[in-house]
């Protein structure tokens, strides 16, 4: 499958436009805006995203692994602003790279959602 990445940026802008304006369910129930400071701008970059929620804390999964833009300002610097529903925080990201906890996120993410 050929994913165009130019038309998805596009319906992001739609996502953090609705989040943004306080209607984020019509966007989904498991979406959080993740803010990130650009690694050649340094610039703020939010990006709409699912999440889950796991053991107090939130994990994300990336379509595009390691080549996400978000992954890549994350290695760069790993302060984020989150906004989850109502409830916005800091916080520090990190990727992972541990195969078992990847695995148990995707598990996770398929009973919740299959």
């Amino acid at each position: 499958m050929n994913i165009n990445w130019h038309k998805m940026k596009k319906i992001q802008n739609i996502h953090r436009l609705l989040y943004a304006a306080g209607l984020g369910p019509l966007v989904g129930k498991i979406i959080l805006l993740l803010t990130t400071t650009g690694r050649k701008s340094g610039l703020a970059r939010t990006t709409p995203l699912q999440y889950e929620l796991i053991d107090g804390k939130y994990y994300l999964g990336a379509a595009r692994g390691r080549s996400a833009d978000w992954v890549r300002n994350i290695e760069a610097n790993p302060n984020v602003q989150v906004r989850v529903k109502r409830l916005s925080f800091t916080g520090t990201a990190r990727v992972s790279s541990d195969f078992k906890e990847i695995a148990d996120f995707l598990e996770i993410r398929l009973q919740r959602h299959p």
